[in-house]
C-alpha cells in the first residue's frame, strides 16, 4: 500500500480550508503595489500583513510543519554561526602572531 505525503492541511481539515490565506495576501500585494524603495508609503502595511498570516501559520498549525526542514534549517545554522565567528576580532597580541601581518 502507498502511503501518501502529508500536507498543510492537518489530518480532520479539508484541502481547501487553508487557501484563503495565500489569496489575501496575494490581494494585499496587488492593492499595495510592489517596489524596491524603502521609502514607500505602502511597504509597512504589506509588510505587518505578511508577519500577521505568517503568525497565524505558524499558531493555527504549529511548527510541526516545518520538521521535515530541520536539517536544511540546522545547516544554514551551523553557516550562520561560522559567518557570526568570523565577525568577532582577533586580540592585538593573535593578530600579529599570524604570519603576513
Amino acid at each position: 500500500m502507498i502511503k501518501s505525503q502529508g500536507s498543510l492541511a492537518g489530518p480532520n481539515q479539508d484541502h481547501g480550508s487553508g487557501l484563503w490565506m495565500p489569496i489575501a495576501l496575494l490581494v494585499v500585494v496587488f492593492l499595495t503595489g510592489g517596489a524596491s524603495r524603502f521609502d514607500v508609503l505602502s511597504l509597512p502595511f504589506l509588510r505587518f500583513f505578511a508577519a500577521a498570516i505568517l503568525v497565524f501559520i505558524l499558531v493555527s498549525r504549529g511548527f510541526s510543519i516545518f520538521a521535515e526542514f530541520r536539517r536544511p534549517v540546522g545547516y544554514l545554522a551551523i553557516v550562520g554561526i561560522i559567518i557570526l565567528l568570523q565577525l568577532v576580532p582577533l586580540p592585538p597580541a593573535v593578530w600579529t602572531l599570524l604570519p603576513g601581518r
